[in-house]
């Protein structure tokens, strides 16, 4: 029998999660440096959501569809959504931090980062929601 993560969807994880590795900013020409910011998610703002959604969720989601057994088609544990909205909510702490020190650097070279669209203020505010809330998810 298949295993039931182990087809078109799971081609799709893994498509996707190689165009957002690559489109955030990384690989040899990051887009946002060849004049395709609109393509890349760290230039848009978008990059918090896909760090949360592709390091928290995919990440810790993705290996149970695949390592449970073939015949067991129950839905993914609470306990286990919450850790995976634990990770996914550290992950993108991390990326707050990091923009909210890069953001006037951000902003003189156009990438517009969630902290350099909203402010510091909001940066701070959206790191201690996330960080509470990885705190809260796994208790």
């Amino acid at each position: 029998a298949a295993r039931p993560g182990c087809g078109a969807w799971m081609g799709w994880v893994t498509a996707t999660s190689v165009f957002n590795a690559v489109a955030y900013t990384g690989g040899p020409y990051p887009l946002g440096y060849l004049g395709l910011g609109w393509v890349s998610l760290g230039y848009t703002g978008l990059g918090d959501v896909f760090v949360f959604a592709y390091f928290g969720l995919v990440a810790t989601l993705a290996p149970y569809y695949l390592l449970r057994p073939a015949a067991a088609a129950q839905p993914c544990p609470p306990a286990l959504c919450g850790v995976a909205g634990a990770l996914g909510a550290l992950a993108t702490a991390i990326i707050v931090v990091n923009n909210l020190r890069d953001r006037a650097t951000d902003a003189k070279c156009g990438k517009r980062t969630l902290v350099v669209r909203l402010g510091a203020r909001f940066a701070r505010a959206e790191y201690a929601a996330l960080v509470g809330g990885a705190y809260a998810a796994v208790l």
